[in-house]
Protein backbone atom coordinates (compact mmCIF):
# COMPACT_ATOMS: atom_id res chain seq x y z
CA UNK A 1 0.00 0.00 0.00
CA UNK A 2 1.17 3.47 -1.05
CA UNK A 3 0.09 6.72 1.12
CA UNK A 4 -1.57 9.30 -0.58
CA UNK A 5 -2.64 11.48 2.14
CA UNK A 6 0.23 13.77 3.73
CA UNK A 7 1.47 12.86 7.21
CA UNK A 8 0.46 16.11 8.36
CA UNK A 9 -3.11 15.44 7.85
CA UNK A 10 -3.83 15.12 11.51
CA UNK A 11 -1.93 18.06 11.88
CA UNK A 12 -3.74 20.68 9.09
CA UNK A 13 -7.12 19.01 10.66
CA UNK A 14 -6.94 19.55 13.83
CA UNK A 15 -4.31 20.98 15.32
CA UNK A 16 -3.67 23.69 12.87
CA UNK A 17 -7.29 25.36 13.72
CA UNK A 18 -6.71 25.05 17.62
CA UNK A 19 -3.65 27.09 17.19
CA UNK A 20 -5.10 29.59 14.61
CA UNK A 21 -8.68 30.19 17.27
CA UNK A 22 -6.12 29.84 20.31
CA UNK A 23 -4.38 32.84 19.00
CA UNK A 24 -7.13 34.86 17.99
CA UNK A 25 -8.79 34.14 21.21
CA UNK A 26 -5.30 35.70 22.85
CA UNK A 27 -5.39 38.35 20.49
CA UNK A 28 -8.87 39.86 21.00
CA UNK A 29 -8.60 38.82 25.03
CA UNK A 30 -5.32 41.15 25.29
CA UNK A 31 -6.68 43.94 23.21
CA UNK A 32 -10.01 43.97 25.73
CA UNK A 33 -7.86 43.32 28.85
CA UNK A 34 -5.07 45.87 28.31
CA UNK A 35 -7.17 48.87 27.22
CA UNK A 36 -9.37 50.62 29.27
CA UNK A 37 -12.65 50.08 28.46
CA UNK A 38 -14.50 52.22 25.60
CA UNK A 39 -15.73 51.88 22.12
CA UNK A 40 -12.35 52.17 20.97
CA UNK A 41 -11.45 49.04 22.28
CA UNK A 42 -14.24 47.17 21.26
CA UNK A 43 -13.61 48.57 17.28
CA UNK A 44 -9.86 47.18 17.95
CA UNK A 45 -11.28 43.33 18.43
CA UNK A 46 -13.11 43.59 15.19
CA UNK A 47 -10.16 42.80 12.89
CA UNK A 48 -9.65 39.59 14.93
CA UNK A 49 -13.28 38.26 15.18
CA UNK A 50 -13.24 39.16 11.49
CA UNK A 51 -10.17 36.97 10.38
CA UNK A 52 -11.65 34.37 13.10
CA UNK A 53 -14.66 33.88 11.05
CA UNK A 54 -12.93 34.06 7.52
CA UNK A 55 -10.63 31.53 8.88
CA UNK A 56 -13.11 28.90 9.88
CA UNK A 57 -15.24 29.26 6.70
CA UNK A 58 -12.18 28.22 4.84
CA UNK A 59 -11.09 25.66 7.08
CA UNK A 60 -14.52 24.49 6.43
CA UNK A 61 -13.93 24.30 3.15
CA UNK A 62 -11.02 23.19 2.56
CA UNK A 63 -9.87 21.19 5.54
CA UNK A 64 -12.55 19.63 8.12
CA UNK A 65 -14.21 17.51 4.86
CA UNK A 66 -10.34 15.88 4.39
CA UNK A 67 -9.77 12.49 5.26
CA UNK A 68 -7.41 11.36 8.16
CA UNK A 69 -5.55 8.65 5.38
CA UNK A 70 -5.67 7.26 2.27
CA UNK A 71 -3.51 4.45 0.72
CA UNK A 72 -3.76 3.18 -2.80
CA UNK A 73 -4.11 -0.49 -2.43
CA UNK A 74 -3.93 -1.43 -6.36
CA UNK A 75 -6.81 -1.62 -7.61
CA UNK A 76 -8.71 0.08 -4.72
CA UNK A 77 -7.93 2.97 -2.40
CA UNK A 78 -8.07 2.97 1.40
CA UNK A 79 -9.83 5.82 3.30
CA UNK A 80 -9.53 6.02 7.15
CA UNK A 81 -11.53 9.09 8.78
CA UNK A 82 -11.65 8.69 12.45
CA UNK A 83 -12.54 5.16 13.31
CA UNK A 84 -14.37 4.36 10.32
CA UNK A 85 -12.49 2.91 7.24
CA UNK A 86 -13.19 2.25 3.61
CA UNK A 87 -12.37 0.60 0.66
CA UNK A 88 -13.32 2.50 -2.58
CA UNK A 89 -12.88 -0.09 -6.06
CA UNK A 90 -10.84 2.63 -8.34
CA UNK A 91 -13.95 1.90 -11.05
CA UNK A 92 -15.98 3.86 -8.55
CA UNK A 93 -13.88 7.03 -8.52
CA UNK A 94 -15.08 9.80 -10.51
CA UNK A 95 -12.21 12.21 -10.47
CA UNK A 96 -8.64 12.97 -9.03
CA UNK A 97 -6.89 16.04 -8.68
CA UNK A 98 -3.85 17.25 -6.53
CA UNK A 99 -1.96 20.32 -5.55
CA UNK A 100 0.34 21.35 -8.26
CA UNK A 101 3.96 20.17 -6.80
CA UNK A 102 2.77 17.93 -4.40
CA UNK A 103 4.00 14.48 -6.08
CA UNK A 104 2.69 14.83 -8.96
CA UNK A 105 3.83 11.54 -10.38
CA UNK A 106 1.80 9.23 -7.92
CA UNK A 107 -1.42 11.49 -9.00
CA UNK A 108 -0.95 11.14 -12.94
CA UNK A 109 -0.24 7.59 -12.37
CA UNK A 110 -3.87 7.23 -10.03
CA UNK A 111 -5.23 8.88 -12.88
CA UNK A 112 -4.58 6.84 -15.63
CA UNK A 113 -5.31 3.64 -13.18
CA UNK A 114 -8.77 4.89 -12.31
CA UNK A 115 -9.55 5.88 -16.27
CA UNK A 116 -8.45 1.83 -16.85
CA UNK A 117 -10.61 0.67 -14.33
CA UNK A 118 -13.67 3.10 -15.19
CA UNK A 119 -12.97 2.04 -18.67
CA UNK A 120 -13.19 -1.74 -18.19
CA UNK A 121 -16.34 -1.44 -16.00
CA UNK A 122 -17.99 -0.32 -19.06
CA UNK A 123 -17.57 -2.40 -21.15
Amino acid sequence: MTRLSSRRALFVKRVFPVLWFGILVAVVVGILLASPAGKAVRVAAVPPVLVGVLGYALFRKLLFDLADEVYDCGDSLLVREGGLEDVIPLSNVMNVSATTLINPPRVADLIVRVDRARAGRAS
